[in-house]
């Protein structure tokens, strides 16, 4: 009986039991085991192999406690050693006011999650990734990484800020900072990045699917983005890559790209960039939707949604409700505000403002290939409503307002100043408008539109997000008319504020 006794004891104290929430801070507190923020255990704990799958494993979640910082250059500082299962993935969690900070960050930067799956970085009510001291005019001038993921499917980073990590000033001659990431991603499904906010590197949000491997259901939404050359980009990595899925970019802020002009054209900036550049490469199942994307384009942007197909191919695309407003009447992108070098994009509702009607005043819609559908976008103070490259050509428009325009075509070196004229040439867009669209500050249709009730209904193609406006109204079903643009009329609940600036030159 004593040695029953003395073994069960023996298992009853030595069997490891793994905490569901351990805690890490600078350096050890009070009683360092790792119970709360007073008794936190060192940072250095949650990149030690030796602690995993206990007591971190799948169901734990790691809190990170107050600041903490990092030397100059460090590079996967706190490292996911495993990987959770589903329903219990591993959480890396800051709590109120935490923030990993170091005056540059190095390749693989603060966070780094390789081969591991069913893991989420957390940044709680306000955590913060950042760097101090790295960009234009400051102590260093250094490529690096905020979060670093290679090969991570099933993993998410939500609700976190990301700050500085290249902040390049309005400096011409500042070439440094073009392999700088707030976000770099290689690899793996069942992706989600959301409500975060990042800000201030060359590439803000950067995911790479690899070659020679089929990579599904990558999703980046509700985040708020600015001063980056790219602040989303999905981009084949080498040939035979293969993105397929349920992919979207939705429900995003984007702005403000031309503290990254440079001297010698390095920096395209763009907001939203997709591409499949090598051989076999190829995306289906993409949509980018309800996104707000404003400001300064700045002297070297390619388009504020940017889908370049080319040498692999994109097929089947849809782009609808997006609000998109040029706020620099001397600079637009090079190409379109939408620009489509893909093959069957369907470009629905879009809401495009621009801030001048000279040849600066850009592009709503370019288009580079073949097979585009083009139905209820209002195109408004712009040079030109659609331009079709040479050797391109576009297979549907209509029912759209193209309203205080220059022209309101390209096609075939000729150029077509009313809808009437592009229409008789082309035999597109019987139904479109060229009326005010008399959008008010939140980019509504005011009273008197010629936007109201001059869509089509396009219920029937049984897109769910599309039946919906982007202040989530429901459209119109049935055989009743839809407004063009982004918003159905009377709507506002999620209209966005208007940026400073751009009252002045709304319609």
């Amino acid at each position: 009986m004593r040695n029953f006794l003395f073994i069960f004891a023996f298992f009853f104290v030595v069997l490891p039991v793994r905490a569901t929430d351990l805690y890490i801070a600078q350096t050890p507190t009070g009683g360092s085991t790792g119970a709360d923020c007073g008794d936190a255990l060192p940072y250095t704990f949650f990149s030690n192999s030796a602690n995993w799958p206990s007591p971190i494993g799948p169901g734990t979640t790691v809190h990170i406690c107050g600041t903490i910082a990092a030397p100059a250059g460090a590079s996967a500082f706190l490292s996911f050693q495993g990987s959770g299962v589903s329903g219990n993935p591993i959480t890396l969690k800051f709590e109120d006011g935490a923030v990993l900070t170091a005056p540059y960050w190095g390749t693989q930067g603060a966070i780094v999650a390789a081969g591991v799956s069913y893991v989420i970085v957390d940044g709680g009510a306000n955590g913060i990734v950042q760097a101090t001291a790295n960009g234009t005019g400051q102590t260093y001038q250094h490529d690096g990484a905020g979060l670093w993921l290679n090969n991570c499917s099933n993993c998410e980073i939500t609700n976190l800020t990301v700050s500085n990590i290249y902040t390049h000033t309005n400096n011409l001659s500042d070439e440094a900072g073009g392999g700088s990431y707030s976000i770099y991603w290689q690899g793996g499904s069942n992706v989600a990045i959301d409500h975060d906010t990042i800000h201030d590197a060359k590439w803000c949000l950067y995911y790479a699917y690899p070659g020679g491997t089929t990579t599904a259901n990558l999703n980046f939404y509700s985040n708020t983005i600015y001063n980056c050359d790219h602040n989303v980009v999905m981009g084949d990595g080498n040939n035979g890559a293969v993105l397929t899925g349920s992919n979207s970019i939705h429900d995003n802020i984007m702005h403000d790209w031309s503290n990254w002009d440079d001297t010698n054209d390095g920096n395209h900036h763009d907001g939203v960039h997709v591409w499949a550049a090598h051989t076999s490469s190829q995306i289906t199942g993409l949509s980018v939707y309800n996104n707000y994307i404003y400001g300064q384009s700045g002297i070297h942007m390619t388009g504020f949604i940017y889908i370049a197909g080319g040498v692999g191919t994109i097929t089947g695309t849809y782009v609808f409700n997006n609000v998109i407003a040029n706020l620099n009447p001397t600079t637009a992108p090079g190409n379109g505000y939408i620009t489509d070098f893909a093959t069957n994009t369907n470009i629905f509702n879009n809401t495009m403002l621009g801030s001048s009607t000279s040849n600066t005043g850009g592009t709503c819609i370019m288009l580079y290939l073949h097979g585009e559908t083009i139905r209820n976008n209002i195109c408004s103070s712009a040079y030109v409503g659609i331009y079709v490259v040479s050797g391109a050509s576009i297979s549907s428009s209509d029912y759209n307002d193209f309203s205080n325009l220059s022209s309101v075509a390209f096609n075939n070196s000729n150029w077509y100043g009313t809808v009437a004229g592009w229409r008789s040439s082309s035999g597109q867009d019987s139904h479109s408008v060229s009326g005010n669209a008399l959008l008010t500050a939140t980019f509504q249709l005011g009273n008197g539109s010629a936007g109201i009730g001059t869509g089509t209904n396009l219920s029937s193609l049984g897109i769910n997000a599309l039946d919906f406006d982007k202040a989530n109204a429901q459209r119109p079903s049935g055989s009743a008319s839809w407004d063009m643009g982004a918003y159905q009329t009377g709507t506002s609940s999620s209209a966005p504020n208007p940026p400073s600036g751009l009252i002045a030159v709304v319609n």
